[in-house]
């Protein structure tokens, strides 16, 4: 009988969580959350128009206004945006505005979409005219007072800006942009005054802080600004990367290169493996002396637009919103690189790698994050099927910093999800000899090697490296069902076994697929009705599975109750299984289980 994919392993395909980087003002997501809730919540549409969609409104004028003919532009453009294609949705809903101009609705989603794919011209465009139907538009009030300064018109942004709601997601950014404008206006110490003044709004004292100490530094008060930072921030070195950047630059000019050589170091030492700030470092002995995010008025827009697009790229529902202000920042800030990151990752979560892949040629080579953008490169690769490029990229990667381990990972977790095991393994093998000191948290590369070796039939490597990975997290649940469940397919440690597949089910107890582990497992030892106890709970967590139906289906069987397993069995089928499970189900359902005990999977 053909194997299937083992629960375990299916647990394991799906993508690890990567760690985090520095994230720049920890408790803003907490007030961008709730500010997305609150729109998602009737009543409260200022935030809605970063839905990127139509509305329903929007959706009958499409269809309604003029026949077949808007209609069908209509319907290219839904075809188009679920494909991620967010121009080509502009292109047709805008033809289909032609029929009922003067439909707000329409007109702000078709902004919105203009916006999202960075056609910045015609959104400038959309943008008046939604003004002159709706004074009250935030969303391309924002835009335009954008446009203003970033042609350096500080005072029509200023007035643009003061005419912005500060409600919702625009009300968030708002005051930051102002102060900004102001500033460029030469308004300087209301700007400042401003940025220390006392907000209603909890989360946002940070970000507050941060350009607060970057205008008394542009103002020629370094050491104000330092002071600033220092007490917002009381773990400076520990902070992200681009307030080290900012205080580097401060530090730099109130006492000199030593003093920020040292704040460097230190933030170095509290994250050895954050790429910018060893860009940071290099920059400092290559002598320059610009080495923050902002630089100008301009550029302290910008970087709150991008701050603004990190917290909401961090909300499970803030996807679409990070995008368009990763896009409004590119348009005040063509030249930096974090915005077009930001972009890239927006289109690869859009399902979009082409939009990615231009984006990422955006990223200049000398900017702080170029080696971020290598990385998402190769994800943009893959996801465009280009994995050999992918590795390709990855490998020179790995040939121009031999001391790094992250481009062998990626290289791994690609060939991995390819289930290309024996090269995978080899690629997190030399990643594994990159390390210095085995930290805690290289758990996750013992894992995935041990996985690649498992899959490669070498068990006693593979058994190795699942066990240090234990050592290094003891309570990893995917580690404990992987191991756990691999000793149950061989009969070994079978007491331990269980202990392990219980624990990863208390640690993740709404994971249908370690819940399916744990019932399979049981399934395996013959306790059948223990099986059908989990593995009927891990189908009400995993409806959808088929692997997981067709265990239940077998479960019942074996416990005597085979109408329900053929009821199963055909839950399975609808769900379109693999096709050499899809033969073992049919066989199943037209003679049911052999008497014998159950072999493999």
């Amino acid at each position: 009988m053909l194997l299937r994919l083992k629960p375990a392993e299916r647990a394991a395909s799906r993508p690890d969580r990567p760690r985090r980087g520095r994230r720049f003002v920890r408790a803003v997501p907490l007030a961008i959350a709730a500010m997305l809730s609150l729109s998602a919540c009737g009543g409260d549409t200022s935030g809605g128009w970063w839905r990127v969609g139509l509305t329903p409104s929007a959706q009958a004028a499409a269809r309604d206004a003029a026949g077949e003919t808007a209609a069908g532009s209509y319907l290219a453009g839904r075809y188009a945006l679920e494909a991620g294609d967010m121009r080509a949705a502009a292109d047709n809903f805008e033809r289909a505005l032609t029929a009922d101009p003067d439909d707000v609705d329409l007109r702000r989603q078709l902004f919105a979409l203009l916006l999202a794919s960075g056609e910045f011209k015609r959104a400038v465009v959309v943008g008046q005219q939604l003004v002159e139907l709706d004074p009250g538009s935030d969303e391309a009030l924002l835009l335009l007072a954008l446009d203003d300064a970033r042609r350096a018109d500080f005072r029509d942004s200023v007035g643009r800006l003061q005419g912005a709601g500060t409600a919702g997601l625009v009300g968030t950014v708002q005051p930051v942009l102002l102060a900004w404008a102001r500033f460029g206006a030469g308004e300087r110490s209301q700007a400042i005054a401003a940025m220390g003044a006392d907000d209603p709004r909890s989360g946002l004292e940070q970000l507050r802080a941060y350009h607060r100490a970057m205008m008394l530094g542009l103002d020629g008060r370094p050491g104000e600004g330092l002071k600033v930072l220092r007490d917002s921030f009381p773990e400076l070195p520990a902070a992200p990367a681009r307030v080290a950047r900012a205080a580097a630059q401060l530090e730099l000019a109130a006492n000199g290169l030593p003093a920020a050589r040292a704040l460097v170091a230190q933030a170095r030492a509290s994250d050895p493996d954050d790429r910018q700030l060893e860009w940071l470092a290099t920059a400092l002995e290559d002598g320059r002396k610009d080495v923050a995010a902002i630089q100008d008025a301009q550029s302290g827009m910008s970087d709150a637009l991008v701050g603004i697009a990190e917290a909401l790229g961090e909300q499970q529902e803030g996807a679409a919103q990070a995008l368009l202000f990763a896009r409004l920042a590119s348009f005040v800030t063509p030249g930096e690189g974090e915005p077009w990151l930001l972009i890239a990752g927006g289109a690869l979560q859009h399902d979009n790698p082409d939009e990615a892949l231009k984006a990422l040629d955006r990223v200049p080579a000398g900017s702080p994050v170029a080696w971020q953008a290598g990385l998402a490169r190769a994800r943009a690769l893959e996801a465009a099927d280009r994995t050999d490029d992918a590795v390709r990229l990855l490998e020179k990667m790995a040939g121009e910093a031999p001391d790094r381990a992250d481009p062998l990972v990626a290289m791994g977790d690609l060939l991995r999800s390819k289930e290309r095991f024996a090269e995978a393994e080899a690629a997190y093998t030399r990643a594994i000899q990159r390390l210095g000191p085995v930290e805690r948290r290289d758990w996750r590369l013992f894992y995935a090697r041990g996985i690649a070796y498992e899959r490669t039939k070498r068990w006693p490597q593979a058994e190795a490296d699942l066990l240090k990975a234990l050592e290094l997290e003891p309570d990893q649940p995917f580690v404990l069902n992987y191991l756990g469940y691999s000793w149950v397919d061989q009969g070994l440690n079978l007491d331990r076994a269980k202990e392990m597949l219980h624990r990863a089910v208390d640690l993740r107890p709404e994971d249908g697929y370690i819940v399916d582990s744990l019932g399979w497992a049981y399934y395996r030892l013959g306790e059948h009705d223990k099986a059908v106890t989990y593995l009927e709970r891990a189908a009400e967590l995993e409806p959808g599975d088929p692997v997981v139906n067709d265990h239940l289906g077998d479960a019942y069987w074996r416990a005597g109750r085979q109408r329900e397993a053929r009821f199963q069995w055909q839950r399975a089928l609808v769900f379109k299984p693999e096709p050499d499970a899809l033969a073992q189900i049919q066989q199943k359902l037209a003679n049911g289980l052999p008497d014998a005990a159950p072999r493999g999977g």
